[in-house]
């Protein structure tokens, strides 16, 4: 099994539990890769610990535009080395970041293995919840591309707690309204602002739509977008006129 968590510190207790997990599997040899960098001294840490390799990341001193830099030089890391391990039957991808879920999807793929995917916090979810990040912003839409995409990938998901999994429980592949292109733009133009502006009560009927923002409902599938639907979403600031 091949372990892939960027801030795996053996005398921590986040690298004490993947440590003892993978230990604690009869028949199984598992190699951790983490990243070099602490994620609290932010210093260079070192393990003779033998299933325990780590990668160099970029250094960081707050959470912009060079933390999105150590996330993806560890991601580009941990994939490089880990096609030089011996192949793997499991890739075991943890979060919080999704990146490293990227990563180990790749090399699952790669190298033919099964692949599991840790989530111990929801993104871009646990972005938006802290202020930190618009749920309506085109990057949170990125984002959610991202999670989608693995979830729909992954072999199994693990989760720490209960509240993860029954989100992960819901989450669904779009839901898409197709209009006759021969409807009026008039009729379109209506429906779209009835559902767009009575999301919040369509929510208390069915869970499908609870959280869905106005910017999800004007996301582009690939399909052509109605022309009463286009000048509704244009109108209302969901996309650029």
């Amino acid at each position: 099994m091949l372990v892939l968590l960027q801030h795996s510190l053996v005398d921590s207790l986040v690298g004490t539990r993947l440590v003892e997990l993978t230990e604690r599997l009869d028949g199984w040899d598992a190699t951790i890769i983490a990243a070099s960098r602490n994620l609290f001294t932010r210093g260079i840490q070192v393990s003779d610990h033998a299933s325990y390799k780590t990668v160099w990341t970029t250094p960081y001193h707050d959470n912009g535009w060079q933390r999105l830099l150590n996330w993806i030089s560890y991601a580009a890391g941990a994939f490089l080395l880990g096609l030089v391990q011996p192949r793997p039957d499991v890739v075991y991808a943890s979060s919080p970041h999704l990146l490293t879920g990227v990563s180990g999807w790749a090399l699952a793929r790669v190298r033919r293995a099964t692949f599991v995917l840790e989530i111990r916090d929801l993104w871009p979810q646990i972005l938006a919840d802290t202020g930190r990040l618009s749920a309506e912003s085109k990057t949170y839409r990125r984002i959610k591309r991202v999670e989608r995409f693995l979830y729909e990938r992954a072999d199994a998901i693990v989760v720490l707690t209960q509240g993860v999994a029954d989100a992960i429980k819901t989450f669904q592949s779009p839901t898409v309204l197709i209009a006759s292109s021969k409807t009026s733009e008039d009729v379109i133009y209506k429906i779209t602002k009835a559902i767009v502006e009575g999301r919040d009560e369509f929510g208390n009927v069915t869970s499908v739509m609870k959280g869905v923002t106005g910017a999800d409902m004007a996301e582009n599938f690939g399909m052509p977008m109605h022309p009463g639907a286009e000048k509704y979403y244009k109108e209302a600031g969901l996309l650029k006129k």
